[in-house]
């Protein structure tokens, strides 16, 4: 079954920005908390380097439109449309007689190529605080921006030209004409014209789409509960509810994505710094997220349907849950001195598959589910600047850290491609 063009475009645009409301981007996993007193003022600016393709369900690299590269032939049409195109078809093949050819069965229009590409930045605001030397809380807001770009073009031989000739020959009796002069149209079809079919039928397909607005903004706090003499070993634990603030595309409007999970979510996680010496951290994160049932606008296709463009009459109020989310890292910072630290990490992060349930007994809710089971594993290496050390000895005017990464992914299913960069400011008070 083919993965339907909204599904492909929200998995492109949820590029993992792996921006932890307690935890500084700029090194793999810090397990610290902030002094009682002390607050931080957060920034982090995240851009991908553009979307195309994406990790398939066997782990292969694919374009992430890839299943729309399809021949226009008569099955294909008449799946996409079955009252109108397999109606024309259907036309075609009842003047079969008069042409002396199975006109409708030979119609095929040639090949649609479509592409796509999707460019994400987030801004992230945010403000964490130390209550004690061991409990900081704090909260994270994104601000999204999403543009998308989709792309294209027939190829090959419109057979639909050979057929409009045959209706075009004189003394054919007066029932063929009314189909040749659709037939006509379908001669002269391009993509302006495909786009015009989807709009007819309720879609809104234009070739660019810009999205901006707040993501799920995230309350929560973290907790040191172990820390050597030296605190060269720190252990501590955090947990955040991530409220269903970013909005949820409709479905008449496939290029939209996502810019939020739709549901509240409850995660919490453990982190663990070791340093060996001076000059050496290694970190690990365990993190997991579990979604609350919530609702939706979905399109919901009856059992046995084999259209692959799911009329606007389909649409319904449907009750999802997100798939719970997992998330494993290894990292290690190498500080060369007091204010420079290199860092890298490597992530493993899987997703369980969503699922949906409605009222509509004929409604195929588990078709919804395809292809949202993720699992991705990234890069990450960065470099950090922090002037706390030379504001202790006042020869800085502002205790700060920046920092700038890169996360790169490497191994994925159902996952995008998409390396992206984040450039981090925090100011403390």
């Amino acid at each position: 079954m083919k993965r339907r063009l909204s599904q492909r475009l929200v998995l492109a645009a949820a590029v993992f920005l792996a921006i932890s409301t307690f935890g500084r981007v700029a090194h793999s996993e810090d397990a610290r908390v902030l002094p009682a007193g002390v607050g931080r003022f957060s920034f982090v600016y995240a851009e991908t380097s553009g979307v195309n393709d994406q990790f398939d369900a066997d782990g292969n690299r694919e374009s992430i439109t890839a299943p729309y590269n399809v021949e226009l032939n008569a099955k294909t049409l008449k799946a996409a449309d079955p009252n109108g195109m397999g109606a024309l078809i259907n036309s075609l093949n009842q003047v079969h007689p008069v042409l002396k050819t199975p006109a409708g069965d030979t119609l095929d229009l040639g090949t649609l190529n479509t592409s796509a590409q999707v460019m994400e930045t987030q801004e992230n605001v945010g403000f964490q605080y130390g209550i004690t030397d061991r409990l900081t809380i704090g909260f994270n807001v994104p601000i999204v921006q999403v543009n998308t770009t989709l792309n294209a073009s027939l190829t090959g031989t419109n057979t639909a030209q050979n057929l409009a000739a045959d209706f075009a020959q004189p003394g054919l009796p007066t029932q063929v004409s009314p189909v040749g002069a659709n037939l006509q149209k379908l001669a002269a079809a391009n993509v302006e014209a495909i786009r015009e079919l989807l709009q007819t039928a309720g879609y809104n397909v234009p070739q660019n789409t810009t999205q901006q607005g707040i993501g799920d903004i995230v309350f929560g706090g973290r907790y040191n509960y172990y820390r050597s003499h030296y605190e060269n070993v720190l252990s501590s634990v955090q947990a955040g509810l991530s409220a269903p603030t970013g909005s949820i595309h409709d479905p008449s409007n496939p290029t939209q994505i996502d810019l939020g999970n739709g549901a509240w979510g409850i995660g919490v996680a453990h982190v663990f710094n070791y340093s060996p010496f001076h000059f050496l951290t290694l970190s690990n994160g365990l993190h997991y997220t579990h979604y609350l049932p919530a609702s939706r606008n979905e399109l919901v296709q009856d059992f046995g349907s084999e259209s692959l463009l799911p009329p606007m009459s389909d649409k319904q109020d449907v009750t999802f849950q997100p798939g719970d989310r997992y998330e494993a890292n290894l990292g290690a910072d190498f500080h060369l001195n007091r204010a420079i630290t290199l860092s890298g990490a490597y992530d493993w992060w899987w997703k369980k598959q969503d699922s949906y349930s409605g009222s509509d007994s004929n409604g195929n809710y588990g078709a919804l589910s395809f292809w949202t089971n993720e699992y991705l594993e990234s890069v990450q290496a960065g470099i950090s600047v922090s002037s706390i050390e030379a504001f202790k000895r006042k020869s800085f005017p502002i205790p700060c850290d920046a920092a700038f990464n890169i996360y790169i992914p490497r191994v994925g299913r159902n996952a995008p491609i998409g390396p992206y960069g984040t450039l981090s400011l925090d100011l403390y008070i």
